[in-house]
Order: structure tokens, then C-alpha cells, then sequence
């Protein structure tokens, strides 16, 4: 009982410091370069408000899952300054050919999102191998430099890499346990992949591939072997 009280906390201490070590350089100065999936994202909410669906298509990738989290966080900001979703199109404060539109909310929402994914992987992967194997990935995961340059932006690429990450742990997990909750945990992840961007439809070959591979190799172990009756 001691050893599995241990471990317990363990395992939650290691999700604490990676979601903090994985929030942290990626709330820090966030980068505010392209403001397309900023202004994407502040018209898809529009276009909700107003029951507009047609309206709501702003990009073929399409990136729906960016501007449902960005947006969220542009609208909170708005909310607590005061302003509508036209504001934060237009901001009250512009003046001249500056305009300091808050795109850092929407990267905090996308960060906040994203380091969420990572501590779910974290958990994921402890339940998939073990507990090193998870924390060592977990930090990784958490500190790559090229990950955390992709989540300092508003934009779609950190956001589908993490969903697409989940989406396979939960696969994995489902042909490891046969526990059809981490199916369907990995379909919602896979549905909220191909509603960010294209290249999750790698999932599906992925997919079928890695079941095709392990029911070769369970209908391998459950022949019996040469010369036995």
C-alpha cells in the first residue's frame, strides 16, 4: 500500500512540474507576428454570436479548433476590458497606423491548451510504459525548443501536433488495454486534429497500420508452435 501511495504522487508531482515547466516559456513574451489567425479567429466568434455557420468558414485548413481556443481567450480579454468582438477587430485605443491589437490572449488561450495536451501525453504515456519513461518524455515534450517557438504563436501547427501526439497515445492504449473509452478518447482527438489542419489526416493510415500490426502479431502468438498438436 505504501509503494502504491508512492508512486501515486509521484506520478501527480511529475504532471505539476511538467504542465508549469511546459506553461511557463510559452506564456513569457509570446510572439505576435501573424495576426491572420487572430483576426480569423475573433470573426469566427463573431460569425457564432450572430448564428452566421456560413460565416464561420474563414480557411481551408481549416483551422476550427485554433479559433474555438483563441477566440475563447480573445473574448475573455474582451469581456473583462469592456469591449465587443467588433472592438477587438477595431480597437478602441488605435491610433495612427498602430494598433495593439491583444493577439497575446489568444497565444495564453493556445499555450494554456497546449500544455494541457502535454500533461495528458505525460499520463498517457506513464499508463502506456511506466513512470520514468513518461516523466523523461514529459519534460522533453515540455521543453523542445522548435514545440515551444510553435506554441509562442498564434497559429494552428503546436496545436495539431499535440492533438495528433494524444489522439496515437489513446490508440495505443486502447490495443494495449482493449478499453474502448481510450477509443473513443482517441476519435475526439483525431476529430479535433482534422478540424485544425490537413496533415492530421496522417492519423488515418497511422491508424490503420499500427491495428493492422497488432492483429497480425495476436493472431501470431495464438498459433500454436511447430509440432504441437
Amino acid at each position: 500500500m505504501t509503494n502504491i501511495r508512492t508512486r501515486s504522487r509521484a506520478i501527480w508531482l511529475g504532471l505539476i512540474v511538467i504542465l508549469v515547466v511546459a506553461l511557463l516559456p510559452r506564456l513569457i513574451h509570446p510572439v505576435s507576428r501573424p495576426l491572420e489567425w487572430y483576426l480569423r479567429s475573433v470573426q469566427f466568434w463573431n460569425a457564432l454570436e450572430e448564428g452566421d455557420l456560413r460565416g464561420t468558414y474563414q480557411r481551408y485548413h481549416p483551422g476550427v479548433s485554433t479559433m474555438w481556443i483563441a477566440g475563447f481567450g480573445l473574448r475573455v480579454y474582451a469581456w473583462t476590458h469592456g469591449w465587443s468582438g467588433e472592438d477587438l477587430l477595431e480597437p478602441p485605443q488605435a491610433t495612427g497606423d498602430y494598433r495593439p491589437y491583444p493577439v497575446e490572449a489568444g497565444v495564453a488561450a493556445l499555450s494554456v491548451a497546449i500544455t494541457l495536451g502535454i500533461g495528458l501525453s505525460y499520463l498517457l504515456l506513464v499508463r502506456l510504459v511506466n513512470w520514468r519513461v513518461g516523466a523523461v518524455a514529459g519534460i522533453l515534450l515540455a521543453l523542445d525548443p522548435f514545440y515551444i517557438a510553435g506554441s509562442k504563436v498564434l497559429h494552428v501547427d503546436a496545436l495539431l501536433a499535440t492533438l495528433m501526439f494524444v489522439s496515437a497515445l489513446f490508440l495505443l492504449l486502447y490495443l494495449q488495454e482493449d478499453n474502448r473509452t481510450f477509443l473513443a478518447m482517441g476519435g475526439v482527438f483525431a476529430g479535433l486534429s482534422f478540424l485544425t489542419k490537413g496533415p492530421s489526416l496522417f492519423l488515418v493510415p497511422y491508424a490503420v497500420l499500427i491495428v493492422g500490426y497488432s492483429n497480425l502479431r495476436s493472431d501470431g502468438g495464438s498459433k500454436p508452435a511447430s509440432g504441437e498438436p
